[in-house]
């Protein structure tokens, strides 16, 4: 009988899977944590879309009131073009009637050289605020509150900085009060500053 065959013993199989399995310890976390950035990460893009349509809509479509100093206009997803912006990275879709985009016009200073020397020149430009809602029913109601995924009214371009991903958050915490609640209506307020709502999916502005 040969004796000097050689093969692993109990406690080097042990050694190896107390290994193995501190490995998976360190690692899982990492890439459960990579794989929800990602999501977050096409969230956020899905908003800037959303943008982009409200902002076509705002130069093409003649018949909706534009915003000024005074008032803000306000789109839900449903009035916009959304063929790209159906269903979230959750697997769940987007809400067309709690989801929306408020567009203002406000004033910034700028400064420009007109050739006489450099000086500040006050111009006014549409900003972009968005409200992303993505539930498991489309109207979120009586939905898995764990499938709510949204951004609740966040200015477009605050969605670019490294805290970006903090503005997506799930569950109790989404906003799926929609244009009719109050509630909702007042957070917009609280953002944008008292400016008349015009929101051309209802009669009445708020």
């Amino acid at each position: 009988m040969n004796k000097n065959n050689k093969g692993f013993t109990l406690i080097e199989l042990l050694a190896v899977v107390v290994i193995l399995a501190v490995i998976m310890t360190l690692a899982i976390p990492n890439v459960v944590s990579t794989i929800n950035k990602n999501k977050k990460d096409t969230f956020i893009e899905d908003a800037k879309k959303l943008q982009a349509s409200a902002e076509y809509k705002v130069v093409s479509d003649r018949s909706i009131q534009l915003p000024n100093g005074n008032n803000a206009l306000v789109l839900t997803l449903a009035e916009i073009d959304k063929s790209e912006i159906v269903t979230s990275p959750y697997g769940n879709k987007y809400s067309p009637t709690k989801s929306f985009v408020v567009v203002t016009k406000e004033g910034r200073e700028l400064v420009v050289d007109d050739g006489t020397g450099r000086k500040n020149k006050n111009v006014n430009e549409y900003t972009y605020y968005i409200q992303l809602v993505s539930c498991s029913t489309e109207d979120c109601t009586n939905d898995d509150i764990e499938q709510r995924y949204g951004i609740n009214i966040q200015r477009v371009d605050t969605l670019i900085e490294g805290n970006r991903f903090e503005a997506v958050v799930q569950a109790e915490d989404v906003d799926v009060g929609g244009l009719e609640n109050t509630t909702t209506l007042n957070n917009i307020k609280a953002k944008i500053g008292d400016k008349t709502l015009v929101i051309p999916s209802q009669k009445t502005g708020e």
